[in-house]
């Protein structure tokens, strides 16, 4: 019986150390957010239900979610935004770096529904065009305006956000 405790004890505390901190996956589960995320997307307002926000030494992740119910359909889409050594405001592309260029901002869009194999995964790409203007950026709030077009990992499909905003509290 001992022996069974022991072990369960160590299991929980292995289980408990591991996931959070894997750099291409940041813990995004800070819930202190308060404010909101909205732009126009392909034409129709786009809004959150949800944000949350992570900060550690050179990088904010911003993520906001929109669950849009119909019946028993549960459509959803996620925005992320990874703002990159930020210390002041200004105005910043949103690209993925290419050979020479490095972007301190980047956006990824996702779309799926619940229970169907329908996601679809956006990068934003700056192409002269995707922006955004940090007009307030401190540790306890952020301010923006953004816009940007982003690909599928094939570039057949394109999405394009514009008249964005972001106003967060954390």
């Amino acid at each position: 019986m001992r022996f069974k405790s022991v072990m369960l004890l160590i299991i929980s505390i292995l289980i408990s150390s591991c996931g959070g901190d894997s750099p291409s996956e940041p813990d995004t589960s800070n819930d202190s957010v308060r404010g909101f995320i909205r732009a126009t997307v392909q034409s129709s307002v786009w809004y959150t239900n949800k944000v949350t926000a992570n900060q550690d030494r050179t990088t904010l992740v911003i993520v906001g979610l929109n669950a849009d119910s119909t019946g028993t359909t549960v459509k959803n889409s996620r925005l992320e935004f990874r703002l990159l050594n930020f210390k002041n405001p200004g105005l910043f592309g949103i690209g993925e770096d290419t050979p020479g260029i490095k972007y301190a901002v980047k956006a990824y869009y996702k779309t799926f529904t619940v229970g169907a194999n329908d996601t679809v995964y956006y990068a934003a790409e700056y192409d002269n065009y995707s922006l955004m203007d940090v007009s307030t950026y401190s540790e306890k709030s952020l301010e923006a305006d953004f816009l940007f077009r982003a690909f599928n990992s094939d570039s057949s499909k394109t999405i394009n956000f514009t008249s964005g905003k972001l106003d967060l509290n954390f």
